[in-house]
């Protein structure tokens, strides 16, 4: 990602609340293979994991945690590529790639100031993600003995987690909720809907999915943050491209509109 000064954030917390509110990621391995192709893609929710504030300038204590189906072609590139790493670890860097939900092609119309006084504008698309690079540790429940019983120990945690954070996070669910109708979150609602937990689902049914899945846990050894929100234009430009995304109305052209006052105002964290 080509990463401009003027849309670059590295600051941690920003980046960690990203992650949080958008967490599904872009998995991206170049596994070397002469049966798989060496690029493989796979959209997966992930965990992430913050060290504690004594530790959070080592970024290599900074993790992620996701799983895949076994099924998956990508799955079996990572697989075959485990047999002569003995510590599960995959032998080249992986790619993990999260986008917001908010963003909008830029018409040369919003640039109310440039383009009638000279004319030099161009369209361009406002939008923000963040890069993760990693080491990936593969945790495969079919496996034998001990690392069998980590892997199924890891997933079992995992999926959790996640579920964990996307009922409460996303569909603003809580673990008191005294409803279990599904309801979109709703402030005039005088019952909360109570949040969904794995242990909800048969055993049998939970050990069925695990094994045909496998987990990952991405050990993160470099981050960056772009958000690109009209920060290179002047005063009378952004308020035209405010403007225009406000005109537009629906929730993703109010979602651009309030990244770009963010990011032009400077109120990130």
């Amino acid at each position: 990602m080509y990463m401009k000064e003027i849309y670059t954030d590295s600051t941690p917390s920003t980046l960690h609340t990203f992650i949080q509110q958008n967490p599904l990621g872009v998995l991206t391995t170049a596994i070397p293979s002469s049966t798989h192709p060496l690029l493989q893609s796979t959209h997966i929710p992930w965990v992430l994991d913050i060290p504690p504030p004594s530790t959070a300038d080592n970024s290599n204590t900074v993790k992620l945690r996701g799983h895949i189906a076994r099924a998956n072609p990508q799955c079996s590139a990572i697989l075959d590529s485990l047999t002569t790493q003995p510590e599960s670890i995959l032998p080249t860097e992986v790619l993990i790639l999260f986008t917001s939900p908010y963003h909008s092609y830029i018409t040369p119309h919003f640039y109310t100031t440039t383009k009638p006084l000279t004319g030099k504008v161009a369209p361009t698309w406002n939008y923000a993600a963040v890069q993760v690079y990693g080491r990936a540790r593969i945790y495969n429940p079919r496996s034998e003995g001990e690392l069998g019983e980590q892997a199924s120990m890891f997933l079992d945690t995992q999926l959790r987690d996640l579920t964990a954070h996307c009922e409460g996070e996303i569909m603003g669910y809580t673990t008191t909720g005294t409803s279990d109708t599904y309801t979109h979150n709703n402030p005039e609602e005088k019952s909360c809907p109570r949040a969904w937990t794995v242990d909800e689902a048969p055993d049998a049914y939970i050990n069925i999915l695990k094994k045909n899945i496998i987990g990952i846990e991405v050990t993160v050894t470099r981050m960056d943050g772009k958000f690109k929100m009209s920060q290179e234009r002047g005063e009378g430009d952004r308020e035209g491209v405010l403007k225009g995304l406000d005109g537009m109305g629906g929730d993703v052209a109010r979602g651009v509109a309030g990244m770009v006052r963010e990011c032009c105002c400077d109120t990130r964290p």
